[in-house]
């Protein structure tokens, strides 16, 4: 690992934002910026500045040369838990604008307004990537890269809750373990798991501590049948000028890559070149597992290519 990338990867700060909370975030590559416009990513739902997998994809997505502002969603790693407002936004309105509003406070205050920025999100962060990106002040998003978007099928939150007890801790390090051991990127991840466990990083408080009101909060994932997501692309791409680019799996529980095609067939013809999607053939809602970040940095490569050249 680059020693400069290890000092940045280590250097886990907070900021306070509007709420009364602490945002945790780091940047990586921070000496590019002003030079290249920098990659925003926000984590997902078991995923924190303090855990292997998440500084594994701030590395690989470091590895495009590009600024990476990697931030701590709320009730995760350095951030703060939800505040109630949130979760009754969350479970009762069905929307996400509280939750991503620290978020895109943290981007403001560590990024400057002026530069322009992509997102990057795996599941759930894709999700808030694509929220992030509508509230964003002024047209300054170029390209939103998300993986397997959740809220696009219905999902029982029993079945998601008891997921979540069950990969969180010890046993969750183990299933993460199994998914990558077969996988092309296993000798690459087993060795920068060796460099970030030297770095002794304090393991932040887990998920399912950080999260009192969990049942609630899975609530989301039992969205009715409109998706959520669909409505914030939809607003994208009548107010905003950024290109969005998802790849699904075709297995998902979550994400329904069937709807997402009949989705972008059915925007007016202007903006489909500003929409794009790719399938995993033979693949589940797995995408945020390491032996597939490699693939998605690639992805995401391409997709910020292809938009710098439209534009």
């Amino acid at each position: 690992m680059d020693s400069q990338l290890e000092f940045e990867i280590s250097d886990i700060r907070t900021v306070n934002v509007s709420t009364s909370q602490e945002i945790g975030y780091t940047l990586l590559n921070r000496e590019l910026l002003g030079d290249v416009s920098p990659i925003v990513a926000p984590g997902s739902f078991m995923s924190d500045l303090t855990t292997v997998s998440r500084a594994y994809e701030g590395v690989s997505l470091a590895s495009l040369d590009r600024p990476v502002l990697m931030i701590d969603i709320l009730g995760h790693g350095h951030s703060s838990p939800h505040n109630l407002q949130q979760i009754y936004d969350l479970c009762f309105n069905r929307s996400i604008e509280k939750q991503a509003t620290p978020l895109l406070e943290t981007v403001l205050a560590v990024l400057s307004d002026n530069d322009p920025i992509d997102y990057f999100g795996i599941s759930y962060a894709g999700l808030l990537s694509l929220e992030m990106a509508r509230n964003d002040p002024g047209d300054r998003v170029n390209n939103v890269f998300g993986l397997d978007i959740p809220a696009v099928k219905k999902r029982w939150s029993l079945g998601v809750q008891l997921g979540y007890i069950l990969l969180d801790g010890q046993i969750g390090r183990n299933q993460y373990k199994k998914y990558l051991k077969n996988s092309p990127a296993f000798i690459n991840f087993d060795n920068f798991s060796d460099d970030f466990n030297c770095l002794e990083i304090e393991q932040a408080s887990s998920f399912i501590k950080n999260n009192p009101s969990l049942a609630g909060l899975n609530m989301l994932m039992s969205i009715s049948a409109r998706p959520v997501a669909f409505d914030i692309w939809s607003e994208i791409m009548e107010q905003k000028s950024a290109s969005v680019d998802i790849v699904t799996a075709e297995l998902s529980r979550v994400s329904d890559y069937q709807e997402i095609e009949l989705f972008i067939d059915s925007l007016v013809a202007e903006y489909q070149s500003r929409c794009y999607q790719t399938v995993i053939h033979g693949e589940d809602h797995n995408i945020g597992m390491a032996h597939l970040i490699p693939r998605a940095v690639n992805w995401a490569s391409q997709a910020y290519k292809i938009n710098l050249e439209g534009n």
